[in-house]
This record gives C-alpha cells, structure tokens and sequence, in this order.
C-alpha cells in the first residue's frame, strides 16, 4: 500500500472553499456570483437609431470570464440575440448593431416596443443576473428619392432620354448606390455606385441595364428601384419604379435609315441596300437632319434588301413564313405604286401596292391593294406626307397590315395566310418598288425600312407609333 500525500488532499481541499462561505450553523455552502446592471436605467426609454451609440454597464461580484449581452422580448431572455462583449464594462454597441438586433427581434421602425436585456456569462454557468427593461423606438435615417417621379414609362420606341436619377443624402452616411431590380423588395439588385447625389441614365446606359436585368425582349415590364448606403448604415429608403420598354428595333434583323448622303445604301442593321436600276438619290427625311432615300420612279428601279432571316414557320419550300417589316414611306404623287415583292425572280405580282381606281383621285390618297383589290380600309396614303406601314406576318395564321398605328387589314384569310404562299419571302431577301406587270410604279421616298424576323405582337406594334419628327 502506498503511502497517502498529505500536501496533496490539503491543497484540494483549500481550491474546494474557494468557492465556498460558512453557515451560521457552522456548515459551508457554495456561492453564486452575482451581475448587477447599472446603466442605462432600469425603465430607460431610448431611440435608436443607426448613427448612434448605446453604452450599457454593469459590474460582477467575481471574474466570470467573457459575457455577452443579451437582448429580449421577454422578461426571462426566451429567444434572445446576443451580442458579444469583447471586454468588460462598459460596452458601447454602435447604433447600427443596435438597430440590427432590434430588427432580428422584430421590432418595427418608429413602434415604440419594451425589451428586457441583461448581461450573462457566455460559458454555462449558474449567476444571480439582474434583469432591466427600456423601451425603445427604431429611428432609421431616411433617404429620399427625388427625381423621377414613381410610375413613369421609360419607352425606347419614344425616347425622351436622358432621365436623371437623384436623391436627398444624409449627413451621416458616407457612399451611397443606386439599385435596380425586377422585385418590389428589390432582390438580386442591379447596382451602381453613387460618387454623388444623382446618376444619369442615357440611352446606352438604358439598355444596359436592360441586358443586365435580363431583359430582351419588346414587352413592358417594371422595374423597381431604390438607394441604399453603401457604408452599412441601416437606412429606412423609399422604393420607386418605372415602365421599361425596350425599343423593337433593337430585336430587329435588319434595318436602314438612309442618313448618310455619302453612304446612302449603307445598313444600320445587318447588310446594306441594293439596288437595280437609276441610283436611287439622298433627299431630307421628315425631319431636321433625318435623311431619307429617293427610289425614281419605273419598275427597273427598285431596291434589294437583304434580311438575312432563315427558312422559318413550318415551311415545307425553305421560305420565311414569319417576318415584320416595317417602312417609314412617303409618296410625291398618288397613284400607282408597286410597294412589296417577295420573289425575286418577279415570278408573280407584288404582293402589296399603293393603288388608285375610280374616283379615288379625287380624294387624293391611295389604298394598299392586292391583285387589284383592297387591303383592308381604303384611302390610308395621302400625297407628300409621311406613314409607317407595317406588314407582320405568320403565313399559315396571319398577314397584317398598320398603317400609322392603325390596324387596317385583317389578314386572317385564305388568300394572305397560307403557309408558305406567295406572302412568304425568299431567303435571299425582299425587294421594293417593283412589279411584274403593267404597273408604272411611281416614285417612292424612304426614311427608313425595318424587318425582324418575327411577328410583332399589337401592343409592340402600337408602341413604335407614327413617323418620329426628329
């Protein structure tokens, strides 16, 4: 048998009355250490806001290692958010840390709501800890939204660019950005950074939001916005929103606008213009440094336009069954104008004119007709001013006519719908201002000529409008 250590039981026995105090009936019982708060005071109301520091103290009866301070809707800390206390009293806890755990405990903005907070040990273990309460109110700062006002419609087909996007800053925050989303709570934001109190959004800068967004498309759509700080400061921030519409000629496979005289043929989208015949001439368009091209008139002279669109729409003879096309025309004099043909073989009529007869002299415009027929309402094109005439067509379904944004022909029937008739076009392109008949086609002007290689719906068709004066 070893002999016992007596040096080793009387240095255990000396740690375990550390802890412990005697009774009054002689006896030893362990003591419990004690957290007594002092500030703030017990009752205290207080505002909190982001910019703003809370101080809270408190003193221990022994060292009881790392605390934290506990925040709660309840009397007994059920559910608490804690905040972690680096060293001891006093902790300051910033305004914004403040303000966030009020939040997390689901306290809303200017509802003044009671809280009770104490201070514990973050280890586990037994304290007296005093519990206080104070009511508080959350303050946020507030920035406000200035310029656009909410709910405008940014349309591309009708640009009123540039818009300018401005806000009231607070003195307290220091970086500011600018947020853009499709969700009203503002999720997956678009952002720019603020170096001021205003951004400006130019066209370019429009439409790459609108790629960022993810938008593509001619549709309307919402887009929320908002500004934020940048700093982390917790902010209370209005939410705007505003209409965008993406300009259809921006989904468009081809396009010309005959702007420049040196260049007159040359395309903005897809390949330049051809032509057969007399050179067709640069003349002003229907506005201040809008030009425009002259096609002479005689069916010899003609222009090629090149669309680059691929056999679509269930076709069974490689042909573009579905296509839009959309020309800004003006004719000097009324009469018989051969407008749209689509072989370029000139195997068959045109399959669209501008077309006099009878006594429609007398009212001086003419109407689009087919085989000598007319396209839906009659007298649509008057002498010397300028029209948009879109045709937008889904052989098999349909083949429609607007003339200045007004739908003029029903094409749902048998003679203009067929897959893949005389209405679809060639791959190799579509040609204007030519026939393959008697028809003496006059002159016609041009501002521009668009085609997509879809079939725009009414409302994209309504939202390019008439003829822009520039």
């Amino acid at each position: 048998m070893k002999p016992i250590n007596y040096l080793t039981i009387v240095a255990a026995v000396s740690l375990l009355t550390v802890s412990c105090q005697e009774k009054e009936d002689g006896t030893n019982q362990t003591t419990v250490p004690e957290i007594t708060l002092s500030a703030p005071e017990d009752g205290a109301e207080i505002t909190a806001d982001a910019g703003t520091g809370i101080t809270f103290e408190w003193n221990t009866s022994e060292d009881i290692g790392k605390c934290v301070l506990k925040l709660s809707l309840s009397s007994s800390l059920a559910s608490a958010e804690e905040i972690e206390i680096p060293s001891g009293s006093p902790l300051t806890v910033s305004g914004n840390d403040f303000v966030e755990a009020l939040i997390a405990l689901g306290i809303e903005e200017g509802l003044p709501t009671r809280i009770y907070w104490s201070v514990q040990p973050a280890a586990e273990m037994q304290v007296n800890a005093e519990v206080r309460s104070m009511t508080v109110t959350c303050s946020f700062p507030s920035i406000t939204l200035t310029s656009p006002e909410n709910l405008i419609v940014i349309d591309g087909n009708k640009p009123a660019f540039p818009y300018t996007f401005s806000f009231n800053p607070v003195s307290s925050i220091s970086g500011y950005s600018l947020e853009f989303s499709l969700e009203e709570n503002i999720t997956s934001p678009v952002t720019y950074e603020m170096t001021g109190t205003s951004w400006t959004m130019t066209e370019d800068a429009f439409y790459a939001l609108m790629e960022d967004l993810g938008i593509t498309g001619s549709e309307s759509v919402i887009v929320y916005w908002t500004v934020s700080a940048t700093d982390g400061t917790l902010v209370q921030s209005q939410t705007r929103s505003f209409t965008a519409r993406r300009s259809a000629l921006k989904n468009a496979v081809a396009s010309w606008t005959f702007d420049d005289a040196e260049n007159i043929l040359k395309a903005d989208i897809g390949a330049d213009m051809q032509y057969a015949g007399t050179v067709p001439g640069s003349i002003d368009g229907p506005g201040d440094g809008n030009g425009a091209i002259s096609v002479p008139a005689g069916k010899e002279n003609y222009l090629k336009a090149i669309h680059g669109i691929s056999p679509n729409g269930n076709t069974q003879k490689e042909l573009v069954n579905e296509y839009t096309i959309m020309m800004d025309l003006r004719v000097p004099a009324v009469g018989w104008n051969a407008l749209i043909h689509t072989d370029f073989d000139l195997d068959h009529n045109a399959v669209c004119r501008l077309a006099l007869s009878g006594d429609d002299k007398q009212n001086g415009h003419s109407t689009l007709t087919y085989n000598g027929e007319m396209m839906g309402t009659q007298y649509v094109i008057g002498a010397n001013t300028w029209h948009r005439v879109i045709l937008t067509a889904k052989c098999g379904n349909f083949w429609d006519v607007y003339v200045d944004g007004e739908y003029i022909l029903d094409g749902n029937v048998a003679d203009y719908a067929q897959l893949d008739s005389e209405f679809a076009l060639e791959p190799e392109g579509v040609l204007f201002c030519t026939d393959n008949n008697w028809v003496p086609s006059l002159q016609i002007d041009f501002a521009q000529i668009t085609i997509w290689d879809e079939a725009l719906d009414a409302d994209t068709i309504a939202s390019l409008g008439t003829v822009p004066v520039y």
